[in-house]
């Protein structure tokens, strides 16, 4: 009796070479585009968390120098008028100092930052690192080393300094003047004792998803570099 299956013969032969070499070629196609896909994700994805790191840097630093600013020291004046800053001529007792912003610059990255310099004194002491204690009246002075925002601060007895952010290119602060109405991109401690009404505050900092030579040579600044800017309103500031 004869079996009901049969196999052919052409049922029964297996692939030939060039089917062979066809899946395999499809096969690698579609691996290169998976592959493709799955490594610009990852890099969206990093250069996502960079720019956040970029943004968080940013934040921190307006939030310590508003802090600093909201608790600055006024001096009241005399009656009579007068000058309470004696910050020129002989030296000056500690507190004596209201406010003084230096306008500054300096080369980074083949090209031309602010490098501001703001100093004041501020009635409470914030310390940035942890496990330092809280402390009273402080002489506080930010500016740039190099590649960071330092924060020194000079108490009667002790001093301190802190790197407040790094990255930073330049740092730029501009000073309402109440009395004039307008905006000064410096402040000079023979002002008579007076205080700006409002600091207007530029950081401009590196984008950390791009710190290649090649980018750093381009013409266009926005590859390399972030800017941000905020306005602290000095409280108090128009009685001074």
């Amino acid at each position: 009796m004869k079996s009901v299956f049969t196999i052919s013969k052409e049922q029964s032969r297996g692939f030939t070479l060039i089917e062979v070499l066809i899946s395999l070629s499809i096969m690698a196609v579609i691996t290169s585009l998976l592959y493709g896909t799955f490594r610009t994700t990852v890099r969206t994805t990093a250069a996502i968390d960079e720019e956040a790191d970029t943004y968080r840097n940013a934040r921190m630093i307006f939030h310590q120098l508003t802090q600093d600013l909201s608790m600055i020291y006024q001096k009241p004046q005399p009656q009579g008028g007068g000058q309470t800053n004696t910050f020129f001529g002989e030296e000056p007792k500690f507190g004596a100092l209201l406010l003084k912003g230096e306008d500054k610059i300096r080369l980074a990255e083949a090209d031309v930052y602010p490098a501001d310099i703001l100093s004041f004194t501020s009635l409470s002491y914030q310390p940035v690192r942890k496990g330092v204690p809280l402390s009273g009246r402080a002489e506080i002075t930010y500016s740039l080393s190099e590649d960071r925002l330092i924060r020194d601060a000079r108490f009667r007895e002790r001093s301190s300094q802190d790197e407040v952010g790094e990255g930073v290119l330049g740092v730029d602060f501009h000073y309402f003047d109440g009395k004039n109405e307008k905006w000064v991109d410096e402040w000079l401690p023979d002002t008579a004792g007076q205080i700006p009404r409002a600091i207007e505050i530029e950081l401009i900092l590196r984008a950390t998803d791009s710190t290649s030579e090649e980018d750093m040579n381009r013409n266009d600044p926005s590859l390399y570099e972030r800017r941000f800017k905020t306005t602290v309103e000095i409280p108090f500031s128009e009685t001074v």
